[in-house]
């Protein structure tokens, strides 16, 4: 199951106090969202906000009542409807967000933190379990501890105006009682930085309640007498803005968002804290009302939310420094707590690698020690090409490192003899020997000189297991572990613009290289024989599937919809099929690689952040 739910932030044009014409506004927003799951209208919308004393006027209100009924009648069947409009309960009248499916009211939320409004409106703070009647419809459940539970993953809570704005806000408690999606409707006046300061809002209320936030806002038709709405819609999150509206439209407007609410409940499962604090919830301060949700949407090629190709990668480049500067400051204090000397890695030419040495020249820089204390080892092999050796070779030479040649052809050769293994035999027997001469080789040099090796393997390549189990895989301290394959083209990009332009020209031949363990021999022309890619398919796809397995929750039938929609073409689901094949069969090499810093919102070390068992079955996801 997909767990995507379509939210329409309708905001209608609207006729001060022309009861009828709202309606038909109304309705014509919701005849053009009914492809919609839940169709949203702002706070008032059937009367508008700012009638004034005509909301005191007992004539009109019975209009109201009278025009709601045929309204929810004539509104499309299957999706949700949330609307605002004034109630009156027991001789107090109410500002309220009525709930509507197929016809029927299923609920009515009072707003309880009313501001100036209090002229007109009574509180509905702490109006919990009441039933009322309206637009002639009777036992309609009415409070604020109203939580509507539609199956699936979609339960959701609704607040009225400011009182989303309260440090009381009712959606906490919607949080706490199980809702995912909370919705606040408004017509509050516009000005001057509002509009930011929304945004940041609803991306804030999403991140701290671990759920979807949407406002929907009264627009520019509103009453103008002491100020003007702008009609802005925000829809987050867990922290991030997935649509918002410029606002200030003349007409009617729609603002689509498709939530994912498979993903915030994957959020909370993971969140330990939210999981403590939602079980000291009182639980008779909800109400949980249950129904069906019909609509099955096909969302074609249209999907109404941000999908990066590269989630890893942020938008702001200025935030990749926050990477490089993860990895120098998790090496200073590793190398410090070890009394190293030397810093000792391995240099091939390629990303990884090329990486992992600027982060060692950065650190050493950092603790005030010469670039010379950094040991560059090149150990040229059977599949080493001209192109990663001079990248390699000139990187080195322009930064000042220590640099040491070791060729392992002789000894992977005294190895195949004493094994018994036929060296035209290309075989894992034939690559792996390579990668484990090289560790060797670094970790006998360290010992030799009080070195600390650096690991240069990638957080992608420990996820499909792709290095070597005892080799590659193997160091005393692995800065690129918690570093995804697109995040390091990235930063090498960062690193060629700023502070390493004296070597921007090799890294820029390094991003371009094809990823390569260089095991087996080039081609007769030179290049690269064993390219990665076409073995273990793209690392822009196995990101993306990292990203949305590991971080987001998701099955194999929603990581593959969502890479049709980023990719189109480019995703074969050979490739997904084979990534949750290694991703568990490998696990044995992630459960004893080593120690290194997180710098994304995944981790795959043991030790905390991923934790799987070396010798299970690979699922059914």
């Amino acid at each position: 199951m997909l767990d995507i739910y379509r939210i329409a932030c309708c905001v209608p044009k609207c006729h001060v106090g022309d009861i009828a014409a709202n309606c038909d506004e109304m309705l014509a927003c919701a005849n053009s969202a009914m492809s919609s799951h839940i169709v949203v209208f702002p706070e008032l919308s059937v009367t508008s906000a700012y009638c004034g004393d005509l909301f005191l006027n007992a004539g009109f209100l019975d209009h109201v009542s009278d025009c709601v009924s045929d309204f929810v009648s004539s509104l499309p069947e299957d999706p949700v409807y949330v609307f605002g409009a004034p109630v009156l309960v027991r001789g107090r009248l109410y500002d309220c967000a009525v709930v509507v499916q197929d016809g029927l009211i299923l609920g009515i939320v009072p707003r309880s933190f009313l501001g100036a409004s209090k002229r007109h409106f009574s509180s509905g703070h702490g109006i919990f379990g009441q039933l009322v009647e309206f637009a002639w419809q009777d036992e309609i459940p009415f409070g604020t501890d109203l939580v509507f539970d539609f199956g699936g993953s979609l339960r959701f809570g609704v607040e009225v105006g400011g009182d989303g704005e309260s440090i009381l806000s009712p959606s906490r408690r919607y949080a706490l009682g199980g809702a995912n999606l909370l919705v606040n409707i408004t017509s509050s006046h516009h000005y001057v930085g509002r509009g930011d300061a929304e945004v940041r809002r609803c991306r804030s209320l999403s991140e701290q309640l671990v759920a979807a936030y949407a406002v929907c806002s009264s627009g520019v038709t509103e009453s103008t007498v002491n100020g003007v709405c702008s009609g802005r819609c925000v829809v987050a999150e867990c922290g991030e803005v997935i649509a918002r509206s410029a606002g200030f439209e003349r007409e009617n407007a729609v603002l689509y968002a498709d939530v994912d609410l498979g993903f915030v409940t994957s959020r909370r499962l993971r969140d330990m804290d939210f999981r403590d604090i939602s079980c000291l919830a009182d639980a008779s301060t909800h109400r949980l009302l249950e129904n069906e949700l019909p609509v099955k949407i096909d969302f074609g090629k249209s999907l109404h939310r941000p999908l990066s190709k590269t989630p890893f990668v942020p938008e702001d480049p200025n935030e990749l420094s926050d990477v490089f500067s993860l990895q120098v400051a998790g090496l200073c204090k590793r190398f410090e707590a070890a009394h190293s000397s030397k810093l000792i890695l391995g240099v091939s030419g390629g990303l990884d690698s090329t990486l992992a040495l600027l982060v060692c020249v950065r650190t050493m820089s950092v603790l005030g020690r010469q670039a010379s204390d950094v040991i560059a080892v090149t150990m040229p092999g059977f599949g080493t090409t001209d192109r990663t050796y001079k990248n390699a070779l000139a990187l080195c030479h322009e930064l000042g490192v220590e640099l040491r040649e070791i060729s392992i052809k002789d000894a992977c050769l005294q190895h195949f003899k004493d094994i018994g293994h036929d060296p035209e035999k290309h075989d894992v027997v034939y690559e792996n020997t390579q990668a484990r001469e090289r560790t060797q080789i670094l970790f006998d040099l360290a010992n030799a000189c009080n070195g600390l090796v650096v690991g240069t393997g990638d957080m992608s390549e420990l996820a499909v297991g792709w290095c070597t189990y005892n080799g590659d895989h193997m160091s005393m301290y692995a800065v690129n572990s918690g570093v995804p394959k697109t995040l390091i083209r990235s930063v090498l990009g960062w690193c060629a613009n700023g502070d390493f332009a004296n070597v921007a020209e090799y890294l820029h031949d390094v991003i371009e290289t094809p990823v390569s363990p260089e095991l087996l021999p080039p081609k007769n022309s030179g290049e690269i024989q064993q390219k990665t890619e076409d073995i273990i398919g793209p690392y822009e796809l196995i990101d993306f599937f990292l990203y949305h397995f590991a971080y987001g929750g998701a099955s194999k039938e929603k990581v593959a919809f969502l890479a049709t929609f980023a990719f189109g073409k480019r995703f074969k689901q050979s490739y997904l099929d084979l990534f949750v094949k290694r991703f568990f069969t490998h696990q044995f090499k992630r459960s004893c690689m080593p120690d290194g810093p997180q710098v994304t919102v995944v981790g795959l070390s043991p030790r905390g952040a991923a934790q799987l068992a070396s010798d299970g079955i690979v699922p059914e996801l």
